[in-house]
């Protein structure tokens, strides 16, 4: 089942590249059909896993496939749809391994690396200061507590589990670059390459989710 979902999730994201410029808003339901495809297998792993971690990361993707859409037609709502994704994933990795004094000490490296990347353009941010400090905090401690829950899973899987996580943050970082140099807010009319770049980096994180996922319910 999986292999047929990260195929499905590939050929419906491939469609919406090819076809987003024509079919405009409408092309968003093919985006929505490839993270639904994460979400679809997730769900599946956490009826067979029946733990509450696992309904998080469900409850996580299901925010994360609509935030997906939200965020090609209104950044900010888009953003916060999203970070309460992130509080879902950091809740469901929270019960998988407790943080540690090391995830407290990496959520400060990348917060402060963060606030160090974007410190030109932070004054130009207006009334959008307080919710980009504040999702870049839910981002960096979600990333943390996934690297760190991987480093003690070990393996393979924990492995997977912290590159998805840090393949989001470079996502997040590149709509946020493009969006602070005033590229565009909304996707639509951008540049062709950086919405479909932006949702492959998403896509691959959703895959390599849901393979952590089928690997620790198998």
């Amino acid at each position: 089942m999986e292999y047929m979902t990260i195929i499905a999730m590939i050929l419906f994201g491939i469609a919406y590249g090819c076809l987003r410029e024509r079919a405009g808003r409408r092309a968003l339901a093919l985006k929505a059909l490839a993270t639904s495809m994460a979400v679809t297998a997730g769900l599946y792993g956490a009826v067979q896993s029946q733990d509450t971690a696992g309904w998080l990361i469900v409850a996580g993707l299901v925010l994360c496939m609509i935030a997906d859409v939200v965020l090609e037609i209104r950044m900010v709502g888009g953003i916060g749809i999203f970070g309460a994704g992130h509080l879902c994933f950091i809740a469901a990795f929270w019960l998988m391994s407790p943080p540690t004094p090391g995830t407290l000490l990496l959520f400060l490296a990348i917060y402060v690396a963060a606030i160090g990347m974007f410190r030109h353009e932070i004054a130009g941010l207006g009334g959008l200061k307080v919710p980009a400090f504040l999702y870049m905090a839910v981002l960096g401690f979600m990333v943390s507590m996934a690297v760190t829950s991987g480093w003690h899973m070990g393996g393979s899987e924990g492995m997977l589990l912290a590159a998805g996580a840090c393949l989001f943050l470079a996502s997040d970082c590149m709509i946020a670059w493009r969006t602070v140099k005033d590229i565009r807010q909304n996707a639509y009319g951008a540049d062709p390459a950086y919405p479909l770049l932006r949702g492959r980096i998403s896509d691959w994180k959703r895959i390599l989710d849901l393979i952590v996922d089928y690997m620790q319910k198998n």
